[in-house]
């Protein structure tokens, strides 16, 4: 039944993929070109979006490559894409499956997307006028991050064939890039950033490379005034924003509490008959390890018979206290001599008695383990987090919340994610280095 089920999977993707490649085949080329572009981009929006690295490393020669296909394009105008040489045909088809992978890319990908591009290339010097167009290979960096809120500036590298024939132009969201070297097949530019972004933003852009043209057209362009002949290619960058995400740290330090509790006890005494006065103590003691409430005096209700007296609290330590009375008898007792038996009671006094109800408090100091947060912090690329614990920390957790929302906790010395964990449990501190951001978008 499995074999059966595998099998049946297997039949419905090469059957779905069949159907794929017919219908690009029975496009016209510029529809291609369009669904490709469309694919693609959405891959890279939302790959960016979502920190995908595989995407973002992607997606320099993923642009370069829809340049190309636009060459191509715009040389087969009305043809389908079955009538393109079986190359061209090849390309696009490579190509529409990259598309259609989307955001199942992986490190390999960028890889592909290059030998594409080569591939393409080779086409485009194939085609007519292909020899004098700058063709455009390869761009770098694909992202870059933003260290701060000031405006700064970065390097953009463009690698190609004929593209530095004369100093090109390049604007990068509307502000011009300053060409800083220029070579016939890499130009590198400095484009300025400006503002905030408090999430991943794809950037586009345009760069323009002068075509090569023959001492005829220079001629006539210089006597017809004719602007000069530019291939523009449409460039994308990443801007990662300044944070790549916040630490939060949880300690775990004792605490002391009292605990209270309310004892109820009651004690009594009393004389025989005929017994003299005599002074009663009654002794409470805390339990162990408990004490008596220091800011509370016993709660008593004495209780007394006949000639006896509660005299009250005679005597207090941390740890008991005594409740003091005397016991007397009212009355008294009457012997008298009988013969041949001697002295006999033949009255008796009342017995006296002391009693005492109490109620006191005692208490206890508990120390127990609490868990104590501390105040977020936020974590930039290129600048390490100190964070110092206070002394009696028993544990120290620290939790990295990242741009792409994966939280990552960890109590020892470690990588989590895009930030390395240097906990010292000696000096009761956690240093948080951020990785760089190309290793963290490589993971």
């Amino acid at each position: 039944m499995m074999l059966q089920r595998m099998s049946m999977i297997v039949t419905l993707v090469l059957a779905s993929s069949a159907a794929a490649q017919t219908a690009l085949a029975d496009s016209p080329v510029g529809d291609a070109v369009e669904q490709i572009r469309s694919g693609l981009e959405s891959t890279i929006n939302t790959g960016s979006a979502r920190l995908n690295g595989n995407v973002i490393f992607a997606q320099g020669a993923a642009t370069a490559l829809l340049n190309q296909l636009d060459l191509i394009a715009a040389a087969r105008q009305g043809q389908l894409v079955r009538d393109l040489s079986l190359a061209e045909r090849n390309l696009f088809a490579e190509a529409d499956s990259l598309m259609r992978s989307g955001q199942a890319w992986t490190a390999t990908t960028a890889d592909q997307m290059n030998t594409l591009v080569r591939n393409a290339s080779n086409l485009i010097t194939l085609l007519p006028g292909g020899k004098s167009t700058p063709i455009l290979q390869g761009i770098s960096p694909t992202f870059v991050a933003r260290t701060s809120t000031d405006a700064e500036s970065f390097d953009v590298t463009f690698k190609g064939i004929n593209i530095g024939l004369s100093t090109p132009l390049m604007a990068l969201d509307s502000r011009s890039c300053r060409p800083k070297t220029v070579t016939n097949n890499e130009v590198t530019f400095d484009c300025p950033l400006e503002g905030t972004v408090d999430k991943p933003t794809v950037l586009e852009g345009e760069v323009s490379f002068f075509k090569t043209v023959s001492l005829w057209d220079k001629l006539k362009d210089f006597v017809f005034r004719s602007p000069p002949k530019l291939q523009n290619y449409v460039t994308r960058i990443t801007v990662l924003p300044a944070a790549l995400g916040t630490v939060d740290a949880v300690m775990v330090v004792p605490e002391s509490r009292t605990e209270r509790q309310v004892i109820a006890d009651s004690r009594s005494d009393q004389n025989g008959h005929c017994a003299g006065e005599r002074r009663t103590d009654f002794l409470f003691v805390a339990p162990t390890g408990w004490k008596l409430d220091p800011s509370m005096t016993p709660e008593v209700s004495p209780d007394t018979r006949e000639a006896s007296t509660y005299i009250g609290l005679t005597g207090r330590t941390d740890t008991q206290f005594t409740l003091s009375g005397t016991v007397k008898n009212s009355g008294q007792c009457v012997k008298v001599k009988i013969p041949f038996a001697g002295p006999q009671t033949i009255a008796y006094d009342a017995r006296g008695r002391v009693s005492v109800g109490v109620r006191y408090t005692v208490i206890k100091d508990v120390v127990e383990d609490k868990e104590v947060s501390l105040p977020g912090q936020p974590l930039q690329w290129g600048k390490d987090v100190t964070i110092k614990f206070p002394a009696d920390s028993k544990q120290m957790r620290v939790t990295v919340t990242q741009l792409n929302g994966i939280s990552k906790t960890t109590d020892r010395s470690e990588t989590i994610g895009w930030v390395e964990v240097l906990m010292d449990n000696a000096s009761h501190t956690a240093i948080l280095r951020p990785l760089t951001p190309d290793k963290a978008l490589r993971q």
